[in-house]
């Protein structure tokens, strides 16, 4: 029922010629934090191949939406930035049917929904080698730095807006589990 939730509503949309995973794209790199802009975090949060997630992003550079950004760390590695279109495009097109739905929900019931949704994925284990998602402010690697929240297994300091974001090196808290 979930999938066909999903499916249906993705169908529905042909905004700027993209395709449903150009979507995905767009959305995802609109909500993760800064270390999950890449290819790989990409791959782990629509869960498909790297080669699959490196041809949407390539397709998005392409069309001016995405543009790659050398990591000045290591130059092996680039972070996935939207461009001023790329972040219009997911302004404009947050008109999908499914998450107006959800927010015309109750406030009790997004709730409900979201403990959920919650509680399923904490119970399905990513396979070995997959990373789950989640967001910095339930994850056992988030600490305090000079009282600045800060990944602990990125030694990242983290801003305000990023604490919420999605992360793909998410480790939920073992109190969650239980």
């Amino acid at each position: 029922m979930m999938r066909h939730l999903v499916r249906a509503t993705e169908l529905e949309r042909d905004v700027a010629g993209l395709t449903p995973l150009q979507w995905s794209a767009l959305h995802f790199l609109a909500l993760a934090n800064g270390m999950s802009r890449t290819v790989s975090g990409f791959a782990a949060y629509n869960a498909t191949s790297k080669g699959t997630a490196s041809q949407v992003i390539k397709s998005l550079v392409e069309k001016a939406l995405v543009r790659r950004e050398q990591s000045p760390s290591d130059a092996r590695s680039a972070t996935l930035v939207l461009t001023e279109d790329g972040q219009r495009l997911v302004d404009d097109g947050e008109a999908n049917p499914l998450t107006a739905a959800i927010e015309s929900l109750a406030g009790a019931d997004r709730q409900h929904l979201e403990a959920l949704m919650a509680s399923l994925m904490a119970q399905l284990r990513p396979p070995q080698g997959r990373v789950q998602l989640g967001s910095c402010h339930d994850c056992r690697h988030l600490g305090e730095q000079d009282g600045i929240p800060h990944c602990c297994r990125t030694h990242t300091r983290l801003g305000e807006d990023e604490q919420y974001a999605l992360c793909a090196a998410h480790a939920p808290r073992e109190s969650q589990h239980g």
